[in-house]
């Protein structure tokens, strides 16, 4: 007796939801919004996508002109910049990277190499650069300088995103070049 109770109540049921899904499916009030509740996100992701992208590329950009100027100041920071003056690489690579951006670069990391080797002040670089230019073997590792900029990227979406899809590994930007020691 139960059985028979409980498929004549399913049967029901499944009569009702049928009945249900069928009025819906005639239904066409709601479609616009649901519609609009579909595409409004979407389109809102398009575009922040789109602008976290377009500052993404202009830090970049604009690192890389940093780098390329710090590494051509570098590269002939041994010789002074006036008769009767010191040189000062180190001081004036990091002025010469800080003037040349649009972008704020003191929360930036520089790093200056001389034949691979870091330097990290005047007195230090001033020696590399006149050890690799005295050596006299232009084009080999050890007479080139590198200049390091790394920056943090720009934050307008979460950077859990970035690491999924691979945009700004690490947090950080970083840009390289190398150039003959002068």
């Amino acid at each position: 007796m139960w059985g028979c109770v409980k498929m004549k109540l399913s049967i029901s049921i499944m009569g009702f939801l049928k009945k249900l899904w069928r009025e819906l499916a005639n239904d066409h009030a709601g479609v616009t919004t649901v519609g609009f509740a579909i595409a409004v996100p979407m389109f809102t992701a398009l575009v922040v996508g789109t602008v976290q992208g377009g500052f993404l590329l202009f830090d970049e950009v604009e690192l890389a002109n940093a780098a390329g100027v710090g590494s051509l100041a570098f590269a002939v920071a041994r010789q002074p910049s006036c008769s009767g003056c010191t040189a000062h690489p180190y001081g004036s690579t990091i002025n010469a990277i800080a003037n040349s951006s649009n972008l704020q670069l003191a929360a930036a990391n520089v790093t200056l190499a001389v034949g691979g080797t870091p330097c990290t002040s005047d007195a230090s670089c001033l020696a590399a650069l006149n050890a690799a230019h005295s050596l006299g073997a232009y084009y080999s590792p050890s007479s080139q300088t590198s200049v390091t900029v790394t920056y943090p990227c720009p934050k307008l979406l979460p950077s859990a995103l970035f690491d999924a899809i691979g945009a700004c590994p690490s947090g950080s930007l970083s840009l390289g070049m190398s150039l003959q020691v002068q």
